[in-house]
Order: structure tokens, then sequence, then C-alpha cells
């Protein structure tokens, strides 16, 4: 479990807010990853071998989180009117005045409250590569490997639950081609 609290405040400059507002925003997540792998090393031979691995992940994330009025009711006040207006112009009914202390950000039906996302993903990684040992302490090797990072939910300030969707795992596909070797024996 992760939880996450920024305590920001809107001070002057491009905020149309003149006045110090603390801002407290925070996020929770539940992670849950498994994962299962095999690795290997196969000779062909006295100078080659063929190298080779998997791993399969299960990635499932659980997200609560907003920007929050701090208490005082300062953000709840200056919001409300706000999110009315954009509600009139949608045809939606008015709603009361975020509670203080309660969660502001807005979700896809511009209503304000703690907003909770999922994020479960799935992906195989691997590595293959051929090793050649022309000589002794000499290795020539070329590999492909394939690799994820995990996906996320970012804590951070958001007037809607869009700014709160979680950034998807990323995938890289590498290519190797190295020499491993001893020459001078120690001294290079």
């Amino acid at each position: 479990d992760i939880a996450d609290l920024q305590d920001t405040s809107i001070r002057e400059g491009t905020s149309v807010v003149n006045a110090y507002m603390r801002t407290p925003v925070f996020g929770n997540q539940k992670v849950d990853t498994y994962a299962v792998f095999a690795d290997g090393e196969l000779k062909l031979g006295e100078q080659f071998s063929v190298v080779g691995g998997v791993r399969y992940t299960e990635d499932k994330r659980d997200f609560a989180g907003c920007t929050a009025d701090s208490g005082a009711g300062d953000l709840s006040r200056f919001f409300s009117p706000i999110v009315n207006s954009l509600r009139a112009a949608r045809g939606l009914p008015p709603i009361a005045a975020t509670a203080p202390g309660a969660c502001v950000t807005l979700d896809a039906n511009l209503n304000p409250g703690l907003q909770q996302k999922s994020l479960d993903e799935t992906n195989v990684a691997f590595h293959a590569g051929l090793n050649w040992k022309p000589a002794p302490r000499t290795l020539i090797y070329a590999t492909v490997s394939q690799g994820y990072k995990a996906g996320a939910f970012a804590t951070l300030g958001s007037t809607t639950e869009v700014q709160l969707r979680p950034v998807t795992q990323e995938k890289l596909i590498a290519y190797e081609v190295g020499v491993k070797t001893n020459p001078l024996g120690s001294a290079l």
C-alpha cells in the first residue's frame, strides 16, 4: 500500500485567487504484483551457447485520491460557482457547495468527490541471445530483450478525474552486441 499526501498552497501570481489557500492533494494506492519466470543456457558445442528467458507478470493497482478543501471551506467556496457554471452549460442542475475538507476534484459528470480508479496489466518479457567463445577469456555475444516498466497513478493536484487517469506500462525492445575479454591479462 502507498499513501501520498501533499499539502500545497495557492498564493498570488497567475491565479485569480488573491489570498493564501491550502489545497491538500492525496492519493492512496494498493499494488499487487505477481510474476513467474524461467531462464537458461543451452550449450551448442565447445564455443557456442544459446541463452534465453521469459517472465510473465500481472500487476493490479487500485487508486483513490483527489484535491481537497483544507477544511476552511475556502477552496470549495471558490470552485462551487465555477462548477455550477460548467454544469449549467451542460444542462445539469446546480449542486450544493462542496463541504469543507471534502474532495473538489470533478468526475466525468462534474460531481466533486473522491476519484477511484483501477489499472490491471499483464505482460510477457523475454531475452534471447547467442554466445560465442572463440578463445579462452573471450566472449562475443548478441542479445535481444523485451522489458516493461509498470504503469502507475500520479498523485497531483487535479480539478478533473482526467488528470488522475493512469499512465499505462511502457515496453522496450533492446538489441545488444558486445565483446567481453581480458586483453593483456589484468593490466587493462
